[in-house]
């Protein structure tokens, strides 16, 4: 079937809305731009240059943070939900592959925020990453 029409130019694609919706916050990955192209939407989004955060946990014996660096990761993240759901936004598949850390691995940062949704918005699914298609350590 033919791909539908791009959006009409005042028409903004749904990630950017979300974005202006969300404000900035340092914690949360930023978008920068957004490109249609026929048939696909290009999202580019800030660089964080670190790795995730199950690949530093695998530097650490049993894949366990220090209790003070989980409390620090685990504070960080949980500014950056409470400032999400403060602008009406649920971001529905926080794990360890959508936090990124900075090259110094000091400083997290929530990213994919592909299925997040507008609280009260009817329009959403519910889906994340099944359970059985991510093996974390144990």
């Amino acid at each position: 079937p033919p791909s539908p029409p791009p959006p009409p130019p005042q028409q903004q694609p749904q990630e950017e809305e979300q974005q202006q919706a969300l404000g900035r916050h340092d914690h949360i990955v930023r978008l920068l731009d957004c490109v249609d192209v026929v048939d696909a939407t290009y999202i580019v989004m800030e660089r964080v240059d670190g790795p995730d955060l199950i690949v530093y946990m695998e530097r650490f014996p049993l894949s366990r943070l220090p209790p003070a660096e989980a409390q620090r990761f685990f504070a960080q993240l949980l500014t950056a939900l409470a400032h999400a759901h403060s602008r009406g936004f649920l971001h529905c598949d926080v794990k360890p592959l959508n936090i990124r850390l900075s090259a110094a691995c000091d400083h997290a940062v929530l990213t994919d925020w592909g299925l997040s949704y507008r609280i009260g918005d009817v329009a959403h699914f519910t889906s994340g990453t099944p359970a059985y298609a991510v093996c974390y350590p144990r």
